[in-house]
């Protein structure tokens, strides 16, 4: 009896000594493993063939899976890309590229409009007419192709398209919803309603 009673105190003193131990332990937040910074150990390679600089939108696929083919701008898409599709901007022919318009024209998000005549371009159409698939994945993987990124001003480039006929044209009527002059800088009795994409770059700032 007095076996198992000194057993049970001894016991008893090593749980508390233990447990005093244990209260006293910084233990970290985070995996030992990372005492330091990491290299990457992951990386994506993309194959340079003609697929990835072709046009984002080909006009021959069902984009928002009504059973119909959109076959060129559809207003009520949210066209991925650059540009932000609730934006106007303004073309600046100085820097050579796509400012934001300010003030931003009144209008609800949904809408997706520019002020008529106030020589605006939608975001919205400008990624349906000027994405490459390239441009998708690098706006996906790290926020697209940044030439200029500082504190004040960030410019994305989109890719060069190679001139061995990879450039593209879009095409949009626009007159059974007479909304060119809210979408371009443009109405319908004084341009050509085709919009080519040639194989120069274009550029937006965010």
């Amino acid at each position: 009896m007095a076996r198992n009673l000194n057993r049970a105190l001894s016991l008893a003193v090593l749980w508390s000594a233990a447990f005093s131990a244990a209260a006293g332990l910084n233990l970290g937040s985070t995996p030992l493993y990372l005492g330091a910074s990491v290299q990457p150990i992951v990386m994506l390679t993309m194959p340079r063939d003609i697929q990835i600089y072709q046009r984002a939108y080909n006009d021959f696929s069902d984009l928002d899976g009504d059973g119909i083919v959109d076959a060129t701008y559809k207003h009520s898409i949210n066209y991925y890309g650059y540009f932000d599709s609730f934006k106007c901007y303004t073309y600046d022919t100085t820097s050579h590229r796509f400012n934001p318009a300010i003030p931003q024209p009144a209008n609800t998000p949904a809408d997706k409009y520019c002020t008529a005549g106030a020589s605006q371009w939608s975001g919205n159409f400008l990624n349906w007419a000027t994405m490459t698939r390239i441009d998708i994945v690098r706006k996906v993987l790290y926020g697209g192709k940044r030439v200029t990124d500082s504190q004040t001003l960030t410019v994305l480039e989109r890719e060069t398209i190679p001139t061995d006929g990879q450039s593209f044209s879009k095409y949009y009527d626009g007159s059974a919803a007479n909304d060119i002059s809210k979408l371009t800088p443009f109405n319908l009795s004084n341009t050509a309603q085709a919009y080519a994409t040639p194989a120069s770059k274009t550029v937006t700032s965010i």
